[in-house]
């Protein structure tokens, strides 16, 4: 899928913008199915980390799994969320490391045609049985995938959430940048990505993330970036009337950690001014 292909090229790129303090690479998410034992935990399945967040959790004859959270569940930015019916027929999980501490996140991949609705989950797997920390609600788009870690600090990570549909000469990414902090997933940025075609001319936008050191700090400051590459496809053909014109163009803007309120916040930046649908 689109979203999973973002995801590899977040990967690629978180990789190669690691801050100096951060010791271990990026890591990038995997598929797994729901009965797949938890790597290093002989005997504890996906499916058992999930009944915690969903306790009603049931495999269908088709494979096909589902179940309800318990309550509503919030959105990384702390909207109030909902408490619908979630259908998946496999995760995705990636370990990270949070407080100094190694966290399991497991990701429902929805298969519910129109429903954003994507369970994220982080659990701690270090007590003597697994412990629940936080279950959010990450969908952000038709498709939704958990991408790769991005090193703050030696002991913390950020993990990067991708989105994406495509409409007729059209594209939507969606990116979110996000932050498990005393058990706790807190939304660093959320940023959109929107490219758009027609016969006479396509622009194209490309999102990109790194951590940045933000010496005093904590945590590494995380810079984003939205390319916008705009070109004539028919150089034959009139310039319609509202047509981008042609060149490139680089948006960015950075967020730093804010210790009085115990989370990141933008510091500069010009993102509010990517292009985006009408």
């Amino acid at each position: 899928m689109i979203a999973r292909a973002l995801a590899a090229a977040l990967a690629l790129a978180a990789a190669l913008a690691l801050p100096a303090r951060a010791e271990r690479p990026a890591q990038m998410a995997v598929e797994a199915a729901v009965s797949d034992a938890v790597p290093g935990h002989p005997g504890l399945t996906y499916a058992a980390l999930l009944k915690l967040a969903l306790p009603d959790l049931a495999e269908g004859e088709d494979g096909i799994w589902t179940g309800t959270p318990a309550g509503p569940l919030r959105t990384p930015d702390g909207q109030p969320g909902v408490a619908e019916t979630l259908t998946f027929r496999s995760v995705e999980t990636l370990e990270i490391l949070s407080d100094g501490r190694p966290i399991r996140l497991v990701m429902t991949n929805e298969m519910q045609d129109g429903v954003f609705t994507t369970l994220l989950a982080a659990y701690d797997l270090e007590g003597a049985s697994p412990a629940l920390l936080d279950a959010v609600d990450a969908g952000l788009d038709r498709w939704t995938a958990l991408a790769t870690t991005l090193p703050l600090a030696e002991g913390m990570d950020a993990v990067i959430v991708n989105g994406s549909h495509v409409n007729a000469g059209e594209n939507y990414e969606v990116s979110s940048v996000l932050l498990l902090r005393k058990g706790r997933f807190a939304a660093i940025c959320t940023q959109l990505a929107y490219s758009a075609m027609t016969g006479d001319w396509q622009s194209v936008e490309s999102f990109a993330v790194a951590a940045e050191p933000d010496p005093g700090a904590p945590y590494s400051a995380v810079a984003v970036s939205v390319t916008v590459e705009t070109t004539r496809l028919c150089l034959d053909c009139a310039i319609e009337e509202g047509a981008p014109a042609p060149g490139r163009r680089v948006y960015s803007g950075r967020f730093r950690w804010d210790a009085a309120a115990e989370a990141y916040a933008p510091a500069g930046g010009d993102l509010a001014e990517v292009p985006g649908p009408e």
